[in-house]
């Protein structure tokens, strides 16, 4: 209906037959600036409100605290600053939310941005909360203790953002939003995590460069553990490395370990090999994080190299 005496107030501006009833002009424009901003007010309304930052305030909101982002009442995010995996395999950090509405909440949901992050009630009113509770009721005025804790052994290198979103009884959308930010320094980053060589001809030869950083607190005697191939079918991978000190801004040290990949496949179709770290016995470890934890950094990292060979 909006839609149609817009149309009408415009034609009837321009000349078009439409007008039925023989209206002014004069009235039609005043008339077309009603109808215009009756179309866009929605449209405006929208664009200011996005659905996607929009939480319903039901008088749940977040105690301010040093070091603590408020977005809003229900919205935070804790600044952690730059963090070191090997120093630190897992972060936490406690927020507290207030139930300042007239009405009780029953939190009766937790959804964290992914399976490394858990979220976890810790105190109701100041009282321990049992572990196998499922809905978590706030009487107004009553505060609650909620721990969010984040797994950083996949985790990697640059901004570290996750949370979680806090669901209540009776309402559609999440109720609070607490979230812990930061910068990852990983203690050790490849530089690409796939090498792809595109299309070859059989028996061609082709290298590309791999540059693994890996904190020097993880070496045995400043020796990265041997870089080998895992599953290669029909073909030839070779690494030839060097070795270099990279010094970082805060001062420690990093090894960086350069690579040459060289692919000459043997046969036709696809190429696929895959470089990972050999392993190390405990024996043979000299690093000065703990052997499991070290070993765990090392497996976790797996280089692809593919490639679409033709024949010559």
């Amino acid at each position: 209906m909006v839609a149609a005496g817009l149309f009408y107030e415009l034609g009837h501006v321009l000349n078009l037959p439409v007008d039925m009833f023989k209206i002014g002009k004069i009235a039609s424009i005043v008339r077309l600036v009603i109808w215009v901003a009756l179309c866009l007010g929605p449209i405006l309304s929208l664009k200011a409100h996005p659905a996607s930052n929009v939480m319903p305030d039901v008088g749940l909101v977040v105690l301010p605290e040093p070091g603590l982002r408020l977005t809003s009442r229900n919205q935070a995010d804790f600044e952690l600053g730059k963090i070191n995996s090997l120093d630190n395999p897992q972060v936490e950090h406690r927020f507290t939310v207030r139930n300042e509405g007239e009405t009780p909440l029953a939190i009766t949901n937790f959804e964290t941005t992914c399976h490394c992050t858990t979220a976890t009630v810790e105190t109701i009113a100041d009282q321990p909360v049992l572990p196998d509770t499922s809905v978590y009721y706030l009487l107004p005025g009553q505060a609650m203790v909620v721990k969010l804790a984040v797994n950083l052994a996949r985790q990697p290198s640059g901004p570290l953002s996750h949370g979680v979103a806090l669901r209540a009884s009776g309402h559609e959308c999440a109720v609070a939003r607490l979230y812990v930010t930061g910068e990852m320094e990983v203690a050790l980053a490849v530089s690409s995590s796939a090498l792809d060589f595109g299309q070859m001809k059989r028996g061609e030869t082709q290298a590309q460069p791999l540059t693994i950083a890996i904190d020097r607190r993880l070496l045995s005697g400043d020796v990265p553990p041997e870089l080998v191939v895992q599953s290669a079918a029909e073909s030839v991978v070779k690494a030839s490395d060097f070795l270099r000190i990279v010094l970082r801004t805060d001062g420690s040290a990093q090894r960086e370990r350069t690579y040459e990949v060289i692919v000459q496949p043997k046969q036709t179709g696809k190429f696929s090999a895959r470089l990972v770290f050999a392993p190390i016995t405990p024996a043979d470890y000299r690093g000065t994080i703990p052997y499991d934890r070290a070993m765990e950094i090392f497996r976790g990292m797996q280089i692809d190299v593919r490639a679409e060979v033709t024949a010559k």
